[in-house]
């Protein structure tokens, strides 16, 4: 069994054996991207588009959620009320997803 985690570790610390022998190696600079006005713009971009993504995947998610409770109420006025909050979360971070690549051009429009 010790030596089966050995061998399930051995694809994570390979790459980290094979850069080991890059002695002496001057890796590039990362270009800093904010000090250009088009670097902050996809900079903003690239958060809009993850925001999107996120208020995406949770809405779907609550939205399933809020309909498992929904169903699963059997008449519990508590459950009943769970589920329909939790609808309504799904809908506001719907709706925070969808202003989210509309709040992106306003804010790229106040910045050109």
């Amino acid at each position: 069994m010790y030596l089966l985690k050995r061998l399930a570790l051995l694809p994570v610390v390979s790459p980290f054996i094979a850069n080991a022998q890059a002695i002496g190696y001057v890796y590039p600079a990362i270009p800093n991207t904010l000090t250009t006005e088009t670097g902050l713009i996809s900079v903003i971009k690239s958060v809009g588009n993850l925001i999107f993504a996120i208020f995406g995947v949770v809405a779907v998610i609550f939205i399933l959620l809020a309909a498992f409770n929904y169903l699963t109420a059997a008449g519990d006025e508590k459950k009943l009320g769970t589920g329909k909050q939790m609808l309504m979360y799904a809908i506001i971070a719907v709706a925070v997803a969808v202003l989210a690549p509309g709040i992106v051009n306003v804010i790229i429009a106040f910045l050109t």
